[in-house]
């Protein structure tokens, strides 16, 4: 995958949107729309760990949608993770939800450091249609995440 300007690409994410979620294996959300999103990886992130002795960031990433919040799992010591599972997650879409936001975050026992985010408007998003998107990190550095 590339970027905008031909670049590889350093994160990935694939979003799908419904109208309903009667079909494709959803869970019924009633009459209400629905979103998909699958976290596949993040490439070229921050370490905010200490760096010693190979200690580096354990990403997860934040996926919201409203007031509804979603988890990738933790993986230890990576800056360029990839998830197969614990990552795809459905959102129902109310009427005033406007923007998916994703925020990769290093864990830590006290307190979780951003290692940036990026926003997706669901208007620019094709009903039924599975996209994969890599989009850089906004205070990330050089860090991007891909996603579906």
């Amino acid at each position: 995958l590339t970027d905008a300007a031909g670049q590889p690409a350093n994160c990935g994410i694939e979003l799908q949107v419904s109208e309903s979620a009667g079909g494709g294996g959803s869970e019924a959300l009633g009459n209400a729309s629905a979103l998909r999103v699958r976290v596949l990886s993040a490439t070229s992130l921050i370490n905010k760990d200490t760096g010693l002795f190979g200690d580096v960031s354990d990403p997860f990433v934040r996926v919201r949608l409203g007031r509804q919040e979603f988890k990738t799992p933790t993986i230890s010591n990576n800056l360029h993770p990839s998830w197969d599972t614990g990552n795809e997650f459905t959102f129902k879409v109310g009427e005033h939800d406007s923007d998916l936001e994703l925020e990769v975050f290093n864990e830590n026992y006290v307190r979780h450091d951003s290692l940036g985010s990026t926003t997706v408007a669901l208007w620019t998003l094709p009903p039924e249609e599975w996209i994969r998107r890599r989009d850089p990190l906004k205070d990330g550095a050089e860090g991007q995440l891909e996603f579906e």
